[in-house]
């Protein structure tokens, strides 16, 4: 064992800050990802004592209205760390709908017919690689 080994590093103030930025970061993407979900449970809420959505499932990964507000809620989140100029994937996904948005909202308001293709095409089919029925709480008693 050399002199060098028994030594005990103390934090650079270097290390300090990359540290403490560090926790802030983690600090502020954990606020953001409350806040995405706490604004998609008022939306999911709001949609759901609606007459005409009445029946949705939003927790329910079988249904694609439960697949659609995941990806608005992490959509959510991505604009949210956009703000604090924290990068996220999805940001670009954010700047790519908003142009085909734009381009959507000045199309001509004219009455013209939308060619989708076969009905069956249309389907998509989603097979998960994990179980999504909880397993059930044995009681013990």
């Amino acid at each position: 064992m050399t002199k060098k080994d028994n030594i005990i590093q103390f934090p650079t103030p270097e290390m300090v800050s990359k540290k403490e930025a560090e926790q802030i970061l983690n600090l502020a993407s954990d606020e953001c990802i409350g806040l995405s979900q706490h604004c998609c449970d008022i939306l999911s809420e709001e949609i759901s004592a609606d007459d005409y959505f009445s029946d949705t499932d939003f927790f329910d990964e079988t249904h694609q209205e439960s697949r659609d507000l995941y990806v608005v809620t992490n959509l959510i989140n991505a604009m949210l760390l956009r703000h604090l100029e924290i990068p996220h994937e999805l940001q670009r996904s954010l700047d790519k709908i908003y142009v085909k948005i734009k381009q959507m909202s000045q199309l001509p308001n004219t009455n013209f017919e939308l060619d989708f293709g076969e009905e069956d095409e249309l389907d998509i089919l989603f097979e998960p690689e994990f179980d999504l029925d909880a397993p059930e709480d044995k009681d013990d008693s």
